[in-house]
């Protein structure tokens, strides 16, 4: 072998250690970085398992605490909605938690208010009770003092539970610029629909399911609601002169000012209604079933009553207040057709 031939064979069994010693460094560095990888991908991991864990338990915390301040009691409600205005660490969320809370405040001091009054009506009721009237100018005084306290102290049981009512499932806008399109088309599942102040007038909804739907002063004059589901429903200050409700069911329906002026209601079902301040001017309220009704109202002229169910004092109240003598439906329905003109007729005549 030449001296070239031996040097080559040096240079390439050097060159081959090198090789092995860079190999072995590699695969420790490739190692060590593999490791460290690894360790910072577990770390992150648990990191954020645990800020998961944590983002839930605060979840189920927090959906506790909505809970009490959406769909508690009035007291739970005033002290979690102004804990959520405080904590909360979005700006525009705690504003906005904030007059969510200064409503409810309104409401629980309005509620503070309206049981002491209820406690001085019924107190001066009670004292009223107690008396002996000895003539007869005596006896309708005294009556009238009562009949007023027992009115205002079903407007406070009212208001106390309209109050403290918890709050029903979000309502479902109607869209801007088709409301009646839009009511007309889903009148079979209004449920919850947000309806305030829309022009509903004329509209035929008979059949239409309006349960727990917010109609505060919607006008819905001459619309036609035969058979409607209401239960639930808010119709304060709404207008319904010459709507036909007949045969619809109002199961604890707030009609708090409505406005039902002409109105028929037919064998409607108003059990467990709010009636504070409703106008009844001539409307039709034969069969009507008024059990356990809420608040007497004082505007019956000429509204039909003699045939009305479950609910004697209200018929007896009404007649005191200018609702129709006649006992006769079909002549009433005559007489309303004319546009009641006087005199009133009489069962008497022809």
């Amino acid at each position: 072998m030449t001296p070239e031939e031996l040097k080559l064979k040096q240079y390439e069994a050097e060159t081959a250690r090198r090789d092995a010693r860079a190999g072995r460094w590699f695969g420790l560095i490739k190692f060590l970085l593999g490791t460290f990888l690894v360790t910072v991908l577990v770390a992150y991991g648990n990191h954020q398992i645990q800020n998961a864990e944590v983002s839930l338990a605060q979840f189920r915390m927090y959906s506790e605490f909505m809970d009490r301040a959406v769909g508690g009691e009035l007291e739970d409600r005033v002290r979690f909605t102004e804990y959520f205005a405080a904590v909360l660490p979005d700006k525009e969320s705690r504003g906005l938690w904030k007059t969510y809370h200064d409503a409810v405040r309104a409401d629980y001091d309005n509620v503070t208010k309206a049981e002491k009054d209820l406690k001085v009506a019924q107190k001066a009721l009670a004292e009223a009770n107690a008396k002996t009237a000895e003539t007869a100018e005596e006896k309708a005084a005294l009556q009238e003092k009562t009949d007023a306290l027992q009115a205002t102290i079903s407007e406070k049981e009212a208001e106390i539970a309209r109050l403290r009512a918890k709050p029903v499932a979000a309502a479902r806008p109607a869209p801007r610029g088709r409301t009646r399109e839009w009511i007309v088309r889903n009148k079979g599942n209004l449920y919850c629909a947000d309806l305030r102040g829309s022009d509903i007038s004329g509209v035929d909804l008979s059949g239409a399911k309006l349960i727990d739907a917010e109609l505060g002063g919607a006008d819905l004059h001459e619309a036609n609601l035969r058979g409607t589901i209401l239960n639930g429903a808010c119709f304060i200050q709404a207008t319904l002169i010459d709507a036909d409700l007949s045969g619809a069911i109002l199961n604890g329906t707030n009609l708090d000012q409505a406005d039902l002026s002409r109105a028929n209601l037919a064998e409607a079902n108003l059990r467990g209604a709010y009636l504070r301040a409703v106008r009844f001017d001539g409307a039709d309220l034969h069969e009507a079933n008024l059990g356990e009704v809420i608040g007497y109202p004082w505007h019956f002229t000429n509204a039909y009553v003699h045939t009305i169910k479950n609910n004697p004092v209200f018929v007896a109240r009404a007649l005191e207040h200018g609702a129709s003598k006649l006992k006769d439906h079909d002549k009433w329905l005559a007489w309303k057709k004319a546009g009641f003109p006087n005199p009133e007729p009489t069962d008497d005549e022809p």
